[in-house]
């Protein structure tokens, strides 16, 4: 892997590692792409009617 170095608003940042909970832009960049891929591909390995069920029954 390369290391790019760019120029952003240290506010950008600073907002999402607040929202994600993360001390370092490495670690909120790393959560937010495990996150955004966990959205595009959670229906192919999680049962969404076991949860609900599970929900319904108040476990």
């Amino acid at each position: 892997m390369n290391r790019t170095l760019i120029d952003i608003d240290d506010a950008l940042p600073a907002f999402a590692q607040q929202r994600l909970d993360t001390r370092t832009k490495r670690d909120t960049i790393n959560r937010a792409r495990a996150l955004h891929w966990l959205q595009a591909n959670a229906d192919g390995f999680l049962d969404f009617e076991v949860f609900e069920a599970r929900e319904r029954a108040g476990r």
